[in-house]
């Protein structure tokens, strides 16, 4: 079994034991500190367990045999801050992780972040995407990962890429086994967001445009981009959360008077459904996916104690028996 040191596939090097401390101090600690292990993930056969395991304060992503309970596979995590752990496929896990940069070219610093995939086949750990291609200095979401095709084991991936004096924003396909990468679908420098549904299949596409203060959402239902939905505003008044399991409609956070609500746009007209788990007492927070896919499943409403509300009753009633 290799063990490999990540911040080498993140572009460079991307952390020890507390002394000893007040009792005031020690309490804050115990209470920061992050768990020793975290970001569980189980694979879709349930054949394996993916996580982040905390060991005097050094960080490493381990996979492990369900059925055996042995360790098949480990990295080095350290050197960088490891977010997230997930599968992608049965074969494939996906690590995120970021560290701080600075450039000449920016001002200020970010944060750089990168998705590393595990192949458990070969033990071999890959960046996603290998190779940078032209993309744009200082954007912080390469490790946002929006879609899988399980059945051809690839992952879609929006970034921004070098274009004139604006970066154009374009959704990458990146292949899991090799990391390599092209250009699935192209947008420009208004776009924010991409919705991808199974298959790779893209369904719309998120615009909007600060100067003129114009938000637009297209749908690909008929395989190219039609106008969907068009407000002019200088801040957004929804927000689209994700997109229905059965692919019709993008899931949509709005206002009902003062309060959050859920809605379907449908992707075929753009026609809007009644107001559902309308929220008087509370803000909607997020709606529930589960990376790197992002179908809607139910919501978080926040508060001193968030609470989950899902969209289908017998997993909502388990949820309710939890809380």
């Amino acid at each position: 079994m290799r063990v490999w040191p990540i911040f080498l596939l993140l572009l460079g090097a991307m952390t020890g034991s507390a002394a000893q401390q007040p009792a005031d101090d020690a309490l804050i600690g115990i209470y920061g500190a992050l768990p020793r292990i975290r970001s569980v993930a189980i694979s879709p056969n349930g054949a394996h367990v993916a996580f982040i395991q905390r060991v005097e304060g050094h960080d490493t992503f381990v996979v492990i045999d369900q059925r055996s309970g042995e360790v098949i596979g480990a990295a080095n995590a350290s050197e960088v801050k490891a977010r997230s752990v997930y599968f992608a496929t049965p074969n494939h896990v996906i690590l995120i992780a970021s560290r701080t940069l600075s450039h000449v070219r920016i001002r200020g610093d970010w944060e750089h972040h990168n998705a590393v995939v595990y192949d458990i086949r070969t033990g071999d750990l890959t960046r996603l995407p290998r190779k940078q291609m032209n993309l744009f200095v200082g954007q912080s979401g390469l490790g946002r990962l929006i879609g899988v095709d399980s059945e051809n084991a690839r992952v879609y991936l929006p970034a921004f890429f070098e274009a004139g004096r604006e970066p154009s924003n374009h959704l990458m396909e990146i292949d899991l086994d090799d990391g390599d990468a092209r250009i699935h679908e192209e947008g420009n420098a208004h776009t924010v967001d991409w919705f991808v549904g199974r298959g790779g299949r893209v369904l719309a596409r998120e615009d909007f445009d600060n100067k003129k203060h114009l938000h637009i959402v297209y749908s690909y239902a008929s395989g190219e981009p039609v106008e969907l939905y068009r407000s002019e505003t200088e801040i957004p008044d929804l927000r689209i959360e994700g997109v229905s399991d059965d692919e019709s409609a993008l899931v949509v956070v709005a206002k009902v008077g003062a309060a959050d609500a859920v809605h379907r746009i449908s992707l075929a007209d753009g026609s809007w459904s009644e107001p559902a788990h309308v929220q008087s007492d509370g803000e909607i927070d997020s709606v529930v996916t589960f990376p790197p896919e992002r179908f809607a499943h139910g919501i978080r409403v926040s508060g001193p104690l968030p609470s989950y509300l899902l969209f289908d009753e017998v997993d909502n009633r388990i949820m309710a028996g939890l809380q």
